[in-house]
């Protein structure tokens, strides 16, 4: 029965799901799967009253084709209370519009098949959802429609992340975008801290100093200095002593930099992006986080081996580290071990730049997807209706059952509130995210490479910085179509 083959189709899928669980590891290529069947559950309704409602439309048992590295194309039904919530919004809209739905997990990266389809004029999918760093290909393809032209896509409403969606536009037109659907809840960036080890300092209530605004680069410094200790008393730092933090590197130094409100580039009133790394603001960011990441040394340096997974796999769960970047994962998929973990942790956003920073940001990792559609479906209207159905599902429904998931092992309810606010503001940089591989690293260059270069080689900010500016903007303006002055 043609309504009911998704469920049957997650299940061979749930298997798949341990390829999101480390995401800066995840391979460039993953095995599809093939759907099977399971009964359909009751039909959704939608309440006459809502002024938002959608209008139903049998659409004869048309399946909606996707592909994508994306997490909810893979759950198991009789799984948790967030993968039964998604079956069931899945199930439900099938009925509803007499559809169903085949999802196959890709690799991060699979365009070059998509695009020979596409280019013979050919169909490949209905909507595709790649790792945001390859959207890019995407975006320069002409394989993929203007997502402000497809009917009942309402990129107004609360269940798309404006803060993103809108930063994809490209040369007036939308071509990617994210909402509750394809959410990035788990891909977050926050940082754990040690309770124990935050008693035995005697720091103040961290959770209130969130509440107050106060939670900054200066007080995380501030805390991880008080943490780095020579436990033995034997002059020497190793990984029998304490220290303020772990590292996690290149995804780490871009939590900072984001959570912070630093910038790359902007958009600015004509619509086009620019470097914007060396902006008052900016520049002053990057020697915070230079002090804080390098010159500090209030980070044990453990590189090769286990890498810098050493410092949350040991140092974290055995009160060895105060402080532990990492994205929300850590709890909703237990990366780490830690819900085994004796001990209890606690949950923040990100520190601010300063007081004045008006938000906490929740910066997103790049190996998130961005959803599209891709051209030759000659069935857009009824692809946004369906998209605009799910992500408004996924908003009102799975999103709070996502939330409970990780409330359940969390070690206490600030955490959960902490992550809430964080995410009440997500942040990605769409320049160096998505286009970064489609340049060929160009944008990296006065962006990304100049805080690298300066934390990683102890480098000069405007010696790197004047080294790969120029060439950094003349690529994104050529992508833009940016006309010369």
């Amino acid at each position: 029965m043609k309504l009911g083959k998704l469920s049957a189709l997650v299940l061979a899928l749930a298997m798949l799901a341990a390829a999101f669980a480390g995401c800066s590891s995840a391979p460039a290529t993953a095995p599809a799967t093939t759907p099977a069947t399971t009964p359909a559950t009751t039909p959704a309704t939608t309440p006459a009253t809502d002024e938002n409602a959608l209008p139903v439309i049998d659409m004869d048992g048309y399946e909606f084709i996707a592909y994508g590295y994306e997490e909810n194309f893979s759950f198991n039904p009789d799984g948790n209370v967030l993968d039964q919530t998604k079956n069931e919004v899945f199930l439900e809209l099938q009925e509803l519009y007499n559809c169903y739905f085949t999802f196959t997990v890709t690799g991060t990266t699979f365009q070059d098949e998509a695009f020979a389809i596409l280019m013979a004029g050919d169909k490949y999918a209905d909507f595709v959802a790649p790792a945001t760093f390859s959207a890019g290909y995407w975006y320069s393809s002409n394989n993929v429609v203007d997502l402000k032209t497809v009917k009942y896509l309402d990129f107004d409403q609360p269940w798309w992340y404006q803060d993103i969606t809108y930063a994809t536009e490209w040369n007036g037109k939308l071509y990617g975008c994210k909402g509750s659907f394809n959410n990035p809840i788990p891909d977050s960036w926050v940082i754990y801290f040690n309770k124990p080890l935050a008693e035995e300092l005697q720091l103040p209530d961290l959770y209130q100093m969130v509440r107050d605004g106060e939670w900054t680069l200066e007080k995380f410094r501030e805390y991880a200095k008080k943490a780095t200790r020579d436990l033995n008393g034997d002059n020497t730092m190793d990984d029998r002593d304490s220290y303020g933090w772990g590292h996690p590197h290149l995804e780490g130094d871009t939590a900072f930099w984001g959570g912070a409100g630093g910038q790359y580039f902007t958009k600015g009133e004509d619509g086009y992006w620019t470097l914007s790394t060396a902006t008052p603001r900016n520049r002053d960011l990057m020697e915070k986080l230079v002090d804080i990441l390098v010159k500090d040394n209030t980070t044990y340096d453990r590189s090769g081996g286990e890498g810098w997974m050493y410092y949350y796999t040991d140092m974290f769960p055995s009160n060895q580290m105060l402080f532990a970047p990492t994205p929300v994962y850590a709890v909703s998929r237990n990366n780490w071990g830690w819900w085994e973990m004796e001990d209890d942790f606690g949950i923040l956003p990100m520190p601010k730049y300063d007081k004045d920073q008006e938000f906490y940001y929740a910066t997103v990792d790049h190996f998130t997807s961005m959803l599209m559609i891709p051209v030759n479906t000659n069935n857009e209207d009824n692809i946004g209706l369906i998209l605009e159905a799910l992500t408004r599902e996924f908003y009102e429904r799975v999103v709070p059952a996502a939330y409970e998931n990780i409330e359940i092992n969390c070690r206490d309810e600030e955490s959960l509130e902490m992550i809430k606010l964080s995410q009440q503001h997500f942040r990605n940089d769409p320049v160096s995210d998505q286009l970064a591989y489609t340049l060929n690293g160009a944008v990296y260059g006065g962006g990304v490479n100049v805080l690298l270069g300066c934390i990683t080689a102890g480098g000069d900010f405007s010696a790197l910085y004047e080294a790969e500016a120029q060439a950094s903007q003349l690529a994104l303006d050529e992508f833009q179509g940016r006309p010369l002055n």
